[in-house]
């Protein structure tokens, strides 16, 4: 999804995920480029909202789905969300609701607290994704 959406957006991008290895992955799964040519490790975290939350709800409640030693150098979340009140109801993951909502450079992170994320027994950073980068300033850095 978010290969696709940097070719939408004029932008390089490259998975960095090689499903056949035999040795575990590089703890990246898409290679970007800035404007000075370097290559750029990037995390994508995907979620699904399970208590039905519409996308502003989840900005505000919810934070980035990683831990302190998963965080690269860009750390971008996707969201998907269900709704029960919509027509068509969508009570499965879809495409047509589902939304890249932010990224953090790793220099965002390095001062965050990783406690316990809501929901689940694994810890990821304590800043919301409302406080996180709007996703047209990493479109701005890239090629």
């Amino acid at each position: 999804m978010v290969l696709e959406w940097l070719k939408k957006k004029d932008k390089f991008g490259e998975s960095a995920v090689n499903k056949g290895a035999a040795m575990p992955d590089m703890g990246h799964d898409i290679w970007l480029q800035d404007t000075h040519g370097k290559r750029i490790r990037a995390s994508v975290k995907s979620s699904l909202s399970v208590l039905k939350s519409d996308p502003e709800k989840i900005l505000n409640t919810f934070t980035l789905a990683t831990k302190s030693e998963e965080v690269r150098e860009i750390n971008i979340q996707v969201y998907f969300w269900l709704s029960v009140y919509s027509t068509p109801r969508i009570s499965v993951p879809s495409m047509r609701q589902a939304a890249i909502v932010a990224w953090a450079p790793a220099e965002d992170l390095a001062g965050a607290r990783f406690n316990s994320y809501k929901g689940e027994h694994r810890p990821a950073p304590d800043k919301k994704l409302s406080e996180l980068r709007p996703m047209n300033e990493l479109v701005a850095m890239l090629i």
